[in-house]
């Protein structure tokens, strides 16, 4: 299964170009679409992490083009769980950065609603 695994991970560095050269909310949607689609059951934990913080982007990045000043609390709650998972999983240095990185855009979004008790707890 270790082709398909690196099969998995071509297509994960495809997508997150994809999400990196984004241009609105659907074009994000896109990609969590894509990342969640993807059979990963039998793939490397490593690689299902990997998958887990592109999706975690994918969601920050739709809420970056969002207009609206209220947010879906339960969606807040997925992203930062979804981060959360990740510190503790990854053992690299580089991931933890980049999960660091996706909590602050994560705050920066959510500074726009003003929901101080959720700020708190990302």
């Amino acid at each position: 299964a270790s082709w398909y695994d690196g099969y998995l991970n071509n297509t994960l560095t495809l997508c997150h170009i994809e999400l990196l050269h984004s241009q609105a909310s659907q074009d994000a949607n896109r990609v969590e679409n894509l990342l969640c689609a993807m059979p990963f059951e039998v793939a490397s934990r490593r690689t299902q992490h990997k998958r887990n913080m592109y999706l975690a982007e994918a969601r920050i990045r739709k809420l970056e083009f969002e207009e609206t000043k209220l947010f879906d609390e339960h969606a807040l709650d997925g992203i930062r769980a979804l981060l959360s998972g990740l510190l503790s999983a990854f053992d690299l240095h580089k991931e933890k950065i980049k999960c660091k990185q996706l909590e602050e855009r994560l705050r920066s979004v959510v500074a726009r609603q003003g929901s101080p008790s959720f700020l708190a707890e990302v």
